[in-house]
């Protein structure tokens, strides 16, 4: 037998040799490490290794490539079979086009009310109603379609893939929902706060809110224009416009855990489909509130009277809706 046909003996205990013989047994359908590989080139230069070693060298590099190629494909394949994104309304579509170009890749699907839209790349599902209605409506399609999470966003929201990919790395097994900071009306917002003495609200800007969350943590609430979920949650349909984002994450902080995720930053144009300070944002915030407060309505009616008196808009339209809307919440006790 000559030289040339005798086997490489490899020494066990040399660190070196012990790498490769146990990366030789994984070589087949498995990613090498770059360590790995450039510890079989070193051992490529000895004379009684060299004719096995300079195979599996070739091999090994090309498994390198091939996986990490592979790993960013199969990333995006899995984001876009998982999550769909929902739009529940379609009031202010100037900025679809901007939406539809960033995250063009995965699917969306829009809830219409009245006459279908003329803009490709969506599906269309005719529905309408309120916020919650509407969204409902998309969720359970969306579900339908087999996939497991949803991102509701407002048609005046502007996102991207990557924001959309940052949110979803939060997401477990014990995490119901999640949201980014929203950029509005030239202030940076991360979540919203509700007194569950008064029902005043207010946006916590991004500053705010590390303070706010120290001592009122079960009190601050995610903001729908923009939020992650799994798709078998939904929302209360008894809520028309106004508090059916706060109840629906407090309802789902009951069973799973909810995040805030201060490094994606999102564009929300705001007030595009009621304007605020009207009798219509005015009568349906309170009806909100009196269903997710039905404790404490007369204390409800005290501090939006307050709150209309030193804040703006037409005064005598909003008084007008806060008694609209203590005579809707008779009407619907007489009903029960």
């Amino acid at each position: 037998m000559s030289g040339d046909d005798k086997k490489p003996i490899l020494n066990p205990k040399k660190p070196s040799n012990l790498i490769a013989n146990s990366e030789m047994r994984k070589v087949k359908g498995k990613s090498v490490g770059i360590y790995t590989f450039a510890t079989i080139c070193v051992m490529c230069g000895r004379k009684a290794a060299r004719k096995k070693f300079t195979i599996i060298k070739h091999h090994v590099y090309c498994i390198i490539m091939k996986t990490n190629r592979n790993k960013k494909l199969d990333k995006k394949e899995q984001l876009n079979e998982k999550i769909a994104v929902v739009l529940p309304h379609l009031h202010f579509d100037l900025l679809l086009p901007v939406i539809l170009e960033k995250i063009n890749s995965l699917t969306i699907i829009c809830v219409y009310d009245g006459k279908k839209p003329e803009i490709d790349g969506l599906i269309y599902i005719p529905g309408g109603g309120s916020f919650a209605r509407s969204s409902n409506i998309g969720i359970a399609y969306a579900q339908s379609l087999g996939f497991s999470y949803v991102c509701l966003i407002n048609d005046d929201v502007v996102l991207s893939f990557r924001d959309i990919e940052k949110l979803f790395m939060h997401m477990d097994v014990k995490t119901g929902l999640v949201s980014p900071c929203i950029f509005e009306k030239q202030k940076s917002y991360q979540g919203i706060f509700v007194s569950h003495n008064t029902g005043y609200l207010r946006c916590l800007s991004s500053k705010l809110y590390p303070t706010v969350h120290k001592y009122f943590e079960d009190q601050i609430y995610h903001l729908g224009s923009c939020i992650l979920f799994r798709s078998s949650f939904r929302f209360d349909e008894r809520f028309l416009h106004g508090m059916e984002d706060i109840e629906f994450s407090r309802r789902i902080r009951n069973i799973q855990n909810t995040r805030f995720v201060s490094d994606v930053l999102i564009f929300h144009k705001g007030a595009s489909s009621i304007p605020t300070y009207s009798y219509e944002s005015e009568k349906k915030a309170l009806q909100g509130k009196f269903l997710l407060f039905e404790e404490m309505q007369y204390r409800l009616l005290l501090w939006s009277c307050i709150h209309v008196l030193f804040q703006g808009g037409r005064k005598k339209e909003r008084f007008l809706a806060i008694k609209d809307a203590y005579f809707w919440r008779k009407n619907q006790k007489l009903r029960r």
